[in-house]
């Protein structure tokens, strides 16, 4: 890898030595990583890395890269602060992930608050039989407000097709309001199995569990989920414009 390294200021009392790097990419093949930060770790074997051209500006906290694709036969990431699930569930604070694949282009952040990247994929096996195929879309973040057009979710059993827009509260992120509009998709109940094996035991999941589930419409929501409610008769009050269809 060859950097071009440059660096300018015209007034040192009152403007920042500005430093910028521009690099033509890096390539990197057969990577065992093992990365520990406090009581969080995180290692991959066989991990081949493609980072395209870029620039960076230290001074403003920019960052721009054409490409950047990543692919990993193993992925582990655990965090012994918290007990590990025995029950076999997708364990977002135990994963163990095999054939990941990542790819986003045209990747700029300018002073971490202001984002944006294709991302043309996400997929990738969870021990827990979770599979995720596909993940795309666009983000477009700009301080509070996040928009991800046209995006593409395929797993094991379900697809679905959305946009996103978001307007976050970062110091409370539960009071964040969305909308999820041009809803098409089908959805298999089944797969919430990987997340709690409990609901096999519920009588009304059992009716629907080998269903699948067509859904379209849109989504919204600007208020904190209820405490104290039913979550069925807050998604009927709530999302009036959802249609689900069992087939």
């Amino acid at each position: 890898m060859k950097a071009i390294i440059s660096s300018s200021s015209s007034d040192t009392t009152n403007k920042k030595s500005e430093l910028k790097i521009k690099f033509p990419g890096i390539i990197g093949k057969n990577l065992n990583l093992d990365i520990q930060s406090g009581t969080r770790n995180l290692t991959t074997k066989n991990t081949n890395l493609n980072l395209s051209e870029g620039n960076i500006s230290l001074a403003t906290n920019l960052y721009e890269l054409t490409e950047i694709e990543l692919n990993s036969g193993n992925l582990s990431y655990f965090d012994t602060k918290v007990p590990k699930k025995q029950n076999g569930e997708f364990d977002p604070n135990h994963l163990e992930i095999t054939n990941s694949n990542f790819k986003v282009k045209k990747l700029k952040i300018n002073n971490f608050n202001d984002i944006y990247g294709e991302i043309s994929n996400l997929s990738f096996k969870e021990k827990s039989g979770f599979e995720l195929k596909k993940l795309a879309t666009i983000i477009n973040l700009k301080k509070d407000n996040l928009s991800l057009p046209k995006i593409e979710i395929i797993t094991g059993s379900s697809n679905l097709n959305s946009t996103l827009n978001a307007k976050l509260d970062t110091n409370h992120i539960e009071k964040s309001s969305f909308f999820l509009t041009e809803i098409k998709g089908n959805l298999a109940p089944g797969e919430a199995l990987y997340f709690s094996k409990n609901l096999a035991k519920n009588e009304n999941f059992k009716k629907v569990a080998n269903a699948t589930i067509l859904i379209k419409g849109d989504l919204q929501r600007q208020y904190q989920f209820p405490k104290n409610r039913k979550f069925q008769s807050f998604i009927a009050r709530k999302y009036r414009a959802l249609n689900c269809r069992q087939y």
